[in-house]
């Protein structure tokens, strides 16, 4: 009994992560829900409302270890969606703050300084099969395709978890050299 109430949850968490897997409607339900402050039913908990501001603000950033510039240099990387999440070696941080359903803040943070850029626009598309997390500042600034959203846990209980969503950065194109000056 115990073996097949194992592997029925085992199953039961398998097929949710599969269903979350690079959908553009999956990860736009997770960023509306970070803005609600209502993403891991905060709501059903019966917390004050300070509580629940204080879960707002938790949950509405990506963030992941940007030593040694990681963030800029790297093909794939990986976010997650937690504001105290932290790495015991990692300095710095690159976080997307998301303001909005439309503007993110890109920051760069070490402890309790750093920088933050002005709010800047993102999409999420749905190009062919897969799903693109575009930031623009009057033009495409990244491009990225989303590869998975996860569900990860803070605790060993499992009563605390986040999301972590895996990217592939889309390189721009080089553009063409002029060969018309002759």
């Amino acid at each position: 009994m115990r073996l097949l109430i194992i592997t029925l949850s085992f199953i039961l968490s398998w097929s949710s992560l599969i269903a979350q897997r690079s959908s553009a409607r999956a990860l736009k339900r997770i960023i509306k829900s970070n803005l609600n402050g209502t993403t891991f039913q905060w709501n059903k908990k019966l917390w004050s409302d300070d509580m629940n501001r204080m879960h707002l603000t938790q949950y509405n950033s990506w963030r992941m270890c940007n030593d040694d510039s990681l963030y800029y240099k790297s093909k794939s990387i990986k976010l997650y969606n937690y504001t105290y999440y932290y790495e015991h070696h990692c300095e710095w941080y690159k976080e997307w703050i998301i303001q909005s359903k439309t503007k993110l803040v890109h920051a760069d943070t070490h402890d309790s300084y750093g920088s933050t850029t002005p709010a800047v626009k993102y999409r999420i598309k749905r190009i062919k099969n897969e799903t693109q997390f575009i930031i623009y500042h009057q033009q495409e600034i990244e491009k990225f395709t989303v590869v998975n959203i996860e569900i990860e846990y803070r605790d060993l209980g499992k009563t605390d978890s986040f999301y972590v969503m895996s990217l592939n950065r889309i390189e721009k194109p080089h553009p063409l050299p002029n060969n018309d000056a002759n």
